[in-house]
């Protein structure tokens, strides 16, 4: 826990729900993929990473989520470590604003991934940068 937050982190907002998108018994509304992206030239000889990654809702906070912010939050959804090149969930997701956070099972561990979103409804998607120290040259 001590680095989960140093993973990338991805803020979802999901809006009104369409009146053809109703919350029934195994009624979806949002599909979440992730993909590790090895390099074409040696895609068969790279082994997998055990990945996966965590749904948590936030409301009004902004910029990068810090430590203390999941030190208290359990997700709303997460998708298991598996070892495999894509990992997927399906899920029902109420409006309002989410954080996904991607990662490995083991710290410290990098690569290259795609994280794919796909909505019933209007939904909007932006990486959360890490903010800019600022540097005071006076």
């Amino acid at each position: 826990m001590a680095t989960f937050w140093k993973n990338p982190q991805f803020r979802v907002r999901i809006e009104e729900l369409s009146e053809d998108c109703t919350h029934e018994e195994g009624a979806e509304n949002i599909l979440v993929s992730l993909m590790q992206n090895h390099e074409k030239r040696t895609r068969s000889s790279q082994k997998n990473f055990m990945i996966g990654f965590y749904v948590f809702m936030v409301r009004g906070e902004s910029g990068k989520f810090s430590a203390e912010f999941f030190n208290d939050k359990t997700p709303v959804e997460m998708k298991s470590f598996q070892n495999l090149r894509e990992v997927m969930g399906f899920f029902w997701l109420e409006p309002g604003e989410y954080l996904i956070v991607p990662c490995t099972e083991n710290p410290g561990q990098t690569a290259s991934f795609v994280l794919s979103i796909f909505s019933k409804h209007e939904t909007h998607f932006e990486y959360i940068e890490e903010a800019e120290e600022n540097e005071d040259n006076s």
